[in-house]
């Protein structure tokens, strides 16, 4: 029997008549696929293993080669010349644990991600606007036609989704670059919430910054004046903000991100209106903070919300360490006592 394109399949299945082929049982379909995907890796490894013992003072390099070529290939990474077999395989974990997702587990993470925005999507302010994105839509590179994106840094990349429901940062060369994308509907008031659901986590750093994301509210027009909770992957989440491009730490704490975390800036509360709030999954992860030099810009010109990410040198500039992926992002009109 073969296939439609004329070629012999896989042994197991070559029963010599359709008939015989259908009337397999259950069983013996499972232990013939099997069969027909053991063997390719047995056959790769059988000649892997041999050239490995064939010249055992040459096999390290052979080793290398190897992983070198694997990690070019799965990372798409053409210009990449591992030097150590530590360095390709953090690149592969990093890829691994950011890309190796089925349909169905990405359908369930987007579903997740859309229920923690359920809560958040109605406002209790007369008058007052409602916001979300769940990132849904084919692979593009960028955020979609609601949200405005401005770039700062030497550095190279873009910022868009990945088709699976899910941001994703497209690197480019080895240093740093920083994406603002507010959405383009501003709220009514300075009074806000923001929400960020994580969908997967930046990546650690390595021999140069950490890639982080950020939740940002009372943004203006141009991306450069906004309060922002930004998280990075090696530790550590930063309240802030930034006022006519100049970057202003509020506080920092120690903080590990984990998959399906939700992010939530409160902007202004009963106590202050430059009050600020950040929780995860409902819980403060450091006491409010009150801005009382009033450096954070607020008004009428900062009443957009977005949120943000940043990739950075990574391994001496020789190429980028990425944020991570954002499942949903939601922002809300709110009173100053809903916290």
């Amino acid at each position: 029997m073969t296939q439609p394109d004329g070629l012999l399949p896989h042994s197991a299945f070559n029963y010599g008549s359709l008939a015989a082929l259908a009337a397999k049982s259950e069983a013996e379909w499972r232990a013939d696929l099997e069969a027909s995907v053991k063997m390719p890796f047995d056959k790769f490894f059988e000649g892997l293993f041999a050239g490995l013992s064939h010249d055992l003072q040459g096999g390290i390099e052979f080793s290398r080669a190897v992983l070198t070529e694997i990690a070019r290939r799965i990372v798409a990474l053409p210009g990449t010349i591992y030097t150590s077999v530590e360095a390709a395989l953090t690149d592969l974990a990093n890829f691994l644990g950011l890309k190796w997702v089925g349909i169905d587990s990405a359908q369930s993470a987007a579903d997740y991600a859309n229920e923690q925005l359920l809560g958040l999507l109605v406002t209790d302010v007369t008058g007052g606007v409602s916001l979300n994105s769940p990132f849904d839509g084919p692979a593009a590179t960028n955020l979609g036609g609601s949200f405005t994106q401005v770039y700062s840094g030497p550095g190279g990349g873009t910022w868009g989704v990945d088709g699976f429901s899910s941001t994703k940062w497209n690197r480019s060369g080895g240093q740093y670059r920083r994406c603002i994308a507010r959405h383009n509907t501003p709220l009514a008031t300075s009074t806000q919430r923001i929400r960020l659901v994580i969908s997967t986590l930046p990546w650690t750093a390595s021999a140069g910054g950490a890639p982080v994301n950020y939740a940002c509210g009372r943004v203006n027009a141009a991306c450069d004046s906004y309060v922002y909770a930004r998280y990075n992957n090696n530790g550590a989440l930063r309240l802030g903000c930034v006022s006519a491009g100049t970057d202003t730490e509020f506080n920092t704490v120690s903080f590990n991100p984990a998959l399906g975390n939700t992010i939530d800036l409160y902007l202004g509360t009963d106590n202050s209106d430059r009050q600020f709030l950040v929780r995860r999954n409902g819980v403060d992860v450091m006491p409010p903070y009150t801005d009382t030099a009033g450096i954070s810009a607020m008004g009428p010109s900062n009443l957009f919300v977005g949120l943000g990410a940043m990739a950075t040198d990574r391994n001496v500039f020789t190429e980028q360490s990425i944020p991570g992926g954002i499942g949903a992002w939601g922002a809300i009109d709110r009173q100053a006592t809903t916290y």
